[in-house]
């Protein structure tokens, strides 16, 4: 349902505001498209903004987030072994204010909202009180859930944007505040798993555990792109 939002949104914003050759009369920038120069997030994020008559902006972003490691060096070194590995996809519409709306530049904030859905392998001791997961360790004792998250998405988000009036060029930096809705469910894989083997169920208490660590982050990032 989400994408489906968004795709109408984008064919309506392109019909309604797609007008290049006023915009370039007026110095006024129709729309916007952006990358992550830096991200502390480390995804692969890409961003269309259109202006709503200078009042506003909407925009749509996707993300794709390859798989890494959610463990801080520190936990790695302390839970040797353990390993929670994630990858994931991101679809978001976002509004936004700008102190120069008719660039889309200058100081800013944003509010936006999406969908993310991410799979997660989780390498790790037992829970204490699983006594189902007992004796099905592998030759390290450790035991794997493989699981799908997915939710909504929010996200608030300001920052200063620098946008070229003759070369549409575009450069900006902001801080987000992400909130995710985490549902999480077991893999097909584990369904399918031999019941010997140390692929379980997450336990309930890990799962609130996986839920809270994945629920909030800040987001500081620099972005470049081209305006119309």
């Amino acid at each position: 349902m989400i994408k489906k939002l968004l795709i109408g949104i984008l064919g309506v914003a392109t019909c309604s505001f797609w007008t290049p050759a006023k915009a370039a009369g007026e110095g006024k920038k129709s729309m916007l498209f952006t990358l992550p120069l830096v991200s502390i997030a480390q995804d692969k994020r890409a961003r269309v903004e259109f202006n709503l008559s200078t009042k506003g902006s909407i925009a749509l972003e996707g993300s794709y987030m390859p798989e890494r490691e959610e463990l801080r060096e520190d936990e790695l070194k302390e839970r040797d072994g353990d390993s929670l590995k994630i990858n994931g996809r991101e679809y978001k519409i976002m509004f936004a204010r700008y102190s120069q709306g008719a660039k889309m530049g200058g100081w800013y904030w944003g509010l936006g909202f999406g969908q993310r859905t991410l799979d997660a392998t989780w390498v790790k001791s037992p829970y204490a009180l699983a006594e189902d997961q007992f004796g099905l360790e592998d030759e390290n004792g450790k035991i794997t859930n493989k699981v799908r998250i997915s939710g909504t998405t929010l996200e608030g988000r300001g920052g200063y944007r620098y946008v070229s009036s003759d070369l549409g060029f575009v450069i900006g930096i902001y801080l987000g505040i992400r909130h995710y809705q985490n549902t999480i469910h077991n893999s097909d894989d584990v369904e399918l798993s031999d019941p010997n083997d140390s692929l379980v169920e997450i336990h309930s208490h890990d799962e609130g555990t996986l839920s809270r660590r994945l629920m909030s982050r800040m987001v500081p990032d620099i972005e470049i792109g081209w305006s119309f």
